[in-house]
């Protein structure tokens, strides 16, 4: 009876140091890195439907820098709209407060023309905002953004090292449990 009352402690122990703790200081910049679901919708002048895009950001990281290509196509619009986005993304995250502020320009390489954009990333992770077209045949339009970071399939919550020390220790007590019950039948 001893032994089970000393497995169900060190299994909380283990529970609690698997539980992210909270942090005195400000949290740094998340990181962005990977593959986003990203929607731009912009109304052109003289057009009374809007542009809608859709497609992937590859964002790599470093800092509070991060790039990547991004592919749109086209899911619905009038004639007027290009059939695709396609362009490199640059830019600058910022945390202060608990919120991020992402800043940056993409550049459509040509034709495509670029824009700025700017919005916030929320902890979902996820984000939404706006953009102006600086230079090419859509001058001076605007429009909004809307992003989600694609999920992995399976997480794996991380271990720190307390738990870490206290899994072990479980399955060491485990392991002592069931082999004092073989030994006593």
């Amino acid at each position: 009876m001893g032994a089970h009352r000393h497995l169900v402690i060190l299994s909380a122990a283990a529970l609690l140091a698997i539980a992210p703790t909270a942090r005195a200081e400000e949290e740094p910049n998340p990181d962005i890195s990977g593959t986003w679901n990203l929607q731009m919708t912009t109304l052109l002048e003289g057009e009374e439907q809007p542009c809608v895009y859709v497609g992937t950001v590859q964002a790599s990281q470093v800092d509070s820098v991060w790039k990547g290509p991004a592919e749109l196509g086209l899911v619905t619009g009038p004639p007027a709209c290009p059939a695709e986005m396609i362009g490199d993304l640059t830019g600058n995250l910022e945390t202060e407060g608990g919120v991020t502020t992402i800043t940056g320009f993409i550049d459509g390489g040509g034709p495509d023309g670029n824009a700025d954009f700017s919005g916030t990333i929320t902890p979902n992770p996820g984000g939404s905002g706006s953009f102006a077209v600086t230079q090419g045949p859509f001058l001076g339009e605007e429009g909004t953004w809307l992003a989600q970071l694609r999920q992995s399939l399976l997480e794996i919550p991380g271990l720190t090292p307390a738990g870490l020390t206290a899994l072990t220790l479980l399955l060491l007590a485990g392991g002592a449990w069931l082999l004092s019950r073989q030994a006593s039948a």
